[in-house]
Formats: C-alpha cells, sequence, structure tokens
C-alpha cells in the first residue's frame, strides 16, 4: 500500500518529445515548453495520442487523489467533528452522571 502512493509521486521517466512527428511545420515553430513557470508541483495532465491525427490532455492519477481530497474531505470534518465529537461528549458526560449517581446511593 505505502509502495502505491510512493509511485504516485515519484517522478517518471519521460520520453523525449519531438514535433517533427506531427509532420506539420506550424508544430515546430511553436514553443512546447511552459510560458510559466510555477503551479503544482506534479504532472496535473499528460499528452496522449488520440487515435492517429489528434492529442489529447488526460488528467493524471495523481490529479484525480489530489482533486478527490478536496470533495472528500469536509464530509470528513462533518462526520467527526460535527456528529461523532458531540456524540462522544455526550456519552462522556452521561458516564459521568452515573458514576456520581452511584456514589450517592450506595
Amino acid at each position: 500500500m505505502l509502495s502505491l502512493f510512493k509511485n504516485l509521486f515519484t517522478k517518471t521517466e519521460e520520453k523525449p518529445f519531438h514535433p517533427g512527428i506531427f509532420r506539420n511545420p506550424l508544430a515546430e515553430k511553436v514553443s512546447w515548453q511552459p510560458q510559466k513557470s510555477g503551479g503544482s508541483n506534479f504532472k496535473n495532465f499528460k499528452l496522449v495520442l488520440n487515435g492517429s491525427r489528434s492529442l489529447i490532455y488526460k488528467p493524471t492519477t495523481v490529479s484525480y487523489f489530489v482533486s478527490s481530497l478536496f470533495l472528500i474531505g469536509p464530509f470528513i470534518y462533518f462526520i467527526f467533528f460535527l456528529a461523532i465529537k458531540p456524540l462522544l461528549f455526550f456519552i462522556h458526560c452521561w458516564a459521568f452522571v452515573l458514576s456520581i449517581h452511584q456514589n450517592i446511593y450506595l
């Protein structure tokens, strides 16, 4: 299980990209480097050859994982802090009341 998470965040070696595969003079004139540095510390999307003549950007597994944290996180907060914690507090108070009650009538 731990190796699965390590594999998600380790850098994989990518094949060098050469725009000559498109056989298009415009593809060789265009810069294929990011315009601005920064952003996330992991690869959000990967460029995938779709069929023989088109490319599409697909989200990576890491981007699905990170976005799911933002979706699931509030539910975990709600369940623990707003539902379970008050219940535990109620049980603790009730046990305290019962212990006092037993001490008085023993």
